[in-house]
């Protein structure tokens, strides 16, 4: 079966709509456990900060890290995890992933080395 363009745009506008809503959950969500949350705007997220979607501070476990949200878990690729790695090293900092199944879950994905 073949999608016309406007077909397929608007099946990626609302994949989309679902990614932001993710992220804007799994913000709410830290925030109501006590962390310090910033989601990036989308012009912070450019060059090696491409796959970050939120910074936080862990106030109890003392942590910094950044975040990646996706609608679902198989939806992370293994290029975004690459440079999540990358940062991860470079900055010293967990990579948290948060995905939606049955409300908001989280897993860290990258610990601290």
């Amino acid at each position: 079966m073949v999608l016309s363009r406007k077909e397929r745009a608007k099946i990626n506008k609302a994949n989309r709509a679902k990614g932001y809503r993710v992220e804007r959950e799994s913000v709410l969500k830290l925030r109501e456990k006590g962390c310090w949350v910033k989601r990036l705007w989308q012009k912070e997220q450019r060059g090696e900060m491409s796959p970050v979607d939120y910074i936080y501070w862990d106030p109890i476990r003392k942590v910094f890290g950044f975040g990646q949200a996706k609608y679902t878990k198989n939806l992370l690729t293994q290029l975004e995890i690459e440079l999540l790695r990358f940062l991860s090293q470079k900055y010293g900092l967990e990579i948290m992933f948060s995905w939606r199944d049955y409300g908001i879950k989280f897993e860290v994905l990258i610990p601290i080395s």
